[in-house]
């Protein structure tokens, strides 16, 4: 994950996000986990190693971590039940 290196600038001078700020903001919201009802698999587009919790899950199908970066070129694809 990048860094940003001190000093940096947040916000132009129109006092809107800029874009050092809004690119490391995705990066750091890519690596979070990621929650949604029902399965990941071929909806959520992620890097390898991101977590899922499926919150209408029942006991035993929770949690999904993505394995394969992308099957067949769909990163949709790839998650498997932990």
């Amino acid at each position: 994950m990048p860094n940003i290196t001190v000093p940096v600038t947040l916000l132009d001078g129109d006092g809107e996000p800029t874009i050092e700020l809004r690119l490391w903001v995705q990066n750091i919201t890519a690596d979070g986990l990621a929650t949604g009802a029902g399965s990941p698999e071929g909806v959520l587009e992620a890097r390898t190693g991101r977590e899922y919790m499926d919150t209408a899950g029942v006991a035993g199908a929770i949690k999904y971590i993505k394995q394969v970066n992308s099957v067949g070129g769909d990163k949709t694809l790839g998650w498997v039940l932990i």
